[in-house]
C-alpha cells in the first residue's frame, strides 16, 4: 500500500471514530463544488540533452616537453512542465441514502528551452595554445560543429530548441450510496464511469551553417544550412472505464474535513508517432552565379496505435469552513495518477546515424502525479 492510499485511509478511519455517537442525520438536494487549482505534474520532465564545452590546453615546456590537457563539461538542458491554475468542478443530488453527480478538470502545461551556442578561436598562450569546441549533444549523439570559414573558431555556432507539451482532461459520471452516517458526517460509496483522454508532443531540433571560400580552389563557395529536427506525439483517443471509490466528511460546529478515494481504469487506443528530418539547404556560388540545392538527406517516420488499460487514482482532502448556512469555503490538495501512461516516442541515436548502428524511436511510457493545491467552494441547494 502506497504513502497516499495509507494517508487516505487513516483519514477515512478518523472520519469514522469522529461520527460514533452521533443521532441520524440525512443531507439531502443539489450541491455545486468549484475549485480552482494550482497544478503541476511529474513524470514527464524531459532531459532533452547538454550543451557541451571541450578545451584542449597545448604546453611546451624548455626542454621541447609537450603536455596536453583536455576535458569535457556538461550543461544539461532540461524541459521542467509549468504549474498552472486550472477547476475542477462537482455537482451532485443526493435523496436519502442515494445519489447522482458529475464532477472533472482539466490541465494543460508545457516547456520549452532555446539558444545558441557557439565556440570562441584558439588562443595562443606563449608556451602553447588553447583550443575549444562547443557544441550541443541531443538525441543521444554528441553532434560536432561543422566547419564554417565565416567563424573566427571555424566551428558553427549551433542554435537548438526543444518543447514539452501535455494536456489532460477527465470526467466521471457516478452514483452514491451512503454507508455510514451520523449527524453531521458520513462515507459514500461511489461508482460509476470514468472518461477522459491526453495528449504529448515533443519537438527538438539544432541549426548549423557550413561554410567555406575557394571549395578545393576551384573558385566555388560552398554554403550548407543544415536543420536536424525531430517532432513526436502520443495522441488519446476517448478513454473510458469502470470506476469505484469511497467519500467522507466530518464536521465540527462550523469546521469539517472532506475527503475522497477514487480508483479506475481508462481504456482506449493511443497513437504514437514521429518524424525525424535531417536537411541540407546547400548553395553553390561560382562566377556571380548562384545555384540552391535543397537535398533532404534523411528522414524516419515512426507511427503505432495501440489499445492501452491505464489505471488511475484520484486523491482529494479539503478543510472547510461554514460562512452561512449553505455556503462554505475552504483549501485542500489533490492528486491523480496515471500509471505506466504512454507519452511522446524519443528519436535517439546511439550510434552511426543509421538503423544498423541502432538509430531510431524508442517508445516512452511513464506513470503521471498531476497533483496540487485548491481553494474551494461549496453551494447547497436542500
Amino acid at each position: 500500500m502506497s504513502t497516499r492510499q495509507k494517508l487516505a485511509v487513516f483519514i477515512f478511519a478518523a472520519i469514522m471514530l469522529f461520527a460514533i455517537g452521533k443521532s441520524s442525520y440525512a443531507e439531502g438536494g443539489w450541491s455545486i463544488q468549484l475549485e480552482p487549482m494550482w497544478m503541476d505534474v511529474t513524470g514527464n520532465d524531459v532531459h532533452v540533452g547538454d550543451v557541451f564545452n571541450y578545451k584542449e590546453e597545448f604546453t611546451e615546456d624548455a626542454e621541447g616537453n609537450y603536455t596536453v590537457k583536455y576535458g569535457v563539461t556538461y550543461d544539461p538542458i532540461n524541459l521542467n512542465m509549468d504549474s498552472k491554475l486550472t477547476l475542477r468542478t462537482e455537482i451532485v443530488y443526493k435523496k436519502t441514502q442515494w445519489g447522482l453527480g458529475v464532477s472533472g478538470w482539466w490541465f494543460n502545461t508545457d516547456a520549452s528551452l532555446s539558444g545558441r551556442v557557439t565556440t570562441p578561436p584558439s588562443e595562443s598562450t606563449g608556451d602553447g595554445y588553447t583550443y575549444y569546441v562547443n557544441g550541443v549533444r541531443m538525441w543521444d549523439s554528441t553532434i560536432i560543429p561543422v566547419y564554417n570559414e565565416l567563424e573566427e573558431s571555424y566551428c558553427s555556432p549551433v542554435d537548438y530548441w526543444a518543447r514539452n507539451d501535455l494536456g489532460v482532461w477527465t470526467a466521471n459520471i457516478f452514483g452514491l450510496r451512503t454507508l455510514a452516517e451520523k449527524e453531521n458526517s458520513h462515507i459514500d460509496l461511489t461508482f460509476g464511469l470514468k472518461v477522459g483522454s491526453l495528449n504529448n508532443d515533443r519537438n527538438e531540433g539544432q541549426t548549423q551553417r557550413a561554410y567555406v571560400e575557394d571549395y578545393y580552389y576551384y573558385g566555388l563557395d560552398f554554403d550548407n544550412n543544415i536543420r536536424l529536427e525531430s517532432t513526436s506525439k502520443a495522441d488519446y483517443g476517448l478513454m473510458a472505464g469502470p470506476s469505484i471509490g469511497l467519500q467522507g466528511k466530518a464536521k465540527y460546529k462550523r469546521v469539517g474535513i472532506e475527503a475522497l478515494v477514487n480508483q479506475s481504469v481508462l481504456i482506449g487506443k493511443v497513437d504514437q508517432s514521429g518524424t525525424w528530418t535531417d536537411i541540407d539547404d546547400i548553395l553553390y556560388t561560382y562566377g556571380g552565379s548562384t545555384i540552391r540545392h535543397n537535398v533532404y538527406t534523411g528522414g524516419f517516420s515512426f507511427s503505432k496505435d495501440e489499445t492501452v488499460a491505464i489505471p488511475v487514482t484520484e486523491l482529494r482532502l479539503k478543510f472547510m469552513v461554514d460562512l452561512m448556512k449553505n455556503v462554505s469555503i475552504g483549501i485542500g490538495g489533490f492528486a491523480s495518477i496515471w500509471y505506466n501512461a504512454p507519452l511522446a516516442p524519443k528519436w535517439s541515436v546511439p550510434g552511426d546515424w543509421t538503423a544498423a548502428e541502432g538509430s531510431g524511436w524508442r517508445l516512452q511510457k511513464n506513470t503521471l502525479v498531476f497533483y496540487g493545491g485548491m481553494a474551494a467552494l461549496n453551494i447547497r441547494f436542500n
